[in-house]
């Protein structure tokens, strides 16, 4: 079981450490995860909510697929928010490869505000979310395992080199990383 980030603010997909949903195993991880957890800011008191957590728990049912091979995915930096959550998810676990460029570090859970009687509309941040290192989401990106950089003609409707490097891994039967 990993715990990949946590987060201040109130999002539906999340749930703070005393919730009712955790099993006794996520419970255990949860509280060893919060014991050394030391975020890169401390968000000020009273304005956020409890700590939420994203527990990750293998799932036991004979009737789900369960993959155990290899897994390459292609990252670059379009990958933001609900994408640097996934890409930090499968980070580190095996078999599990990560190439291209680092994502662009992102989350929000936006609110809109309309100013005033103006047609000027505001989408702010919600939440802060923070990586499982402590590291902020925000201007702090996924680092691929493997780093592989477009080349310029990739811009200009050229191959995808990233995708080349992850197909030749394939053929090869590279393991991950």
């Amino acid at each position: 079981m990993t715990i990949p980030f946590v987060q201040y603010g109130r999002v539906a997909s999340l749930h703070r450490a005393n919730t009712k949903q955790w099993t006794d195993a996520e419970k255990r991880a949860i509280a060893a995860f919060a014991g050394t957890f030391k975020p890169a800011w401390d968000p000020p008191k009273g304005q956020f909510s409890d700590w939420h957590y994203l527990a990750l728990s293998p799932l036991h049912d004979s009737g789900i697929y369960h993959y155990t091979g290899p897994v390459i995915v292609l990252m670059n930096a379009t990958n933001f928010s609900a994408t640097d959550i996934f890409l930090t998810g499968l980070k580190g676990m095996k078999n599990v490869t990560l190439l291209g460029t680092a994502s662009s570090g992102g989350s929000a859970n936006t609110q809109t505000v309309t100013l005033g009687k103006t047609p000027l509309v505001l989408r702010i941040g919600a939440m802060a979310s923070f990586q499982s290192d402590g590291r902020l989401f925000d201007g702090n990106g996924v680092s691929p395992d493997v780093a592989v950089n477009p080349v310029p003609y990739y811009y200009i409707g050229g191959p995808d080199n990233a995708l080349t490097e992850a197909l030749k891994r394939i053929q090869r039967g590279e393991p991950p990383r």
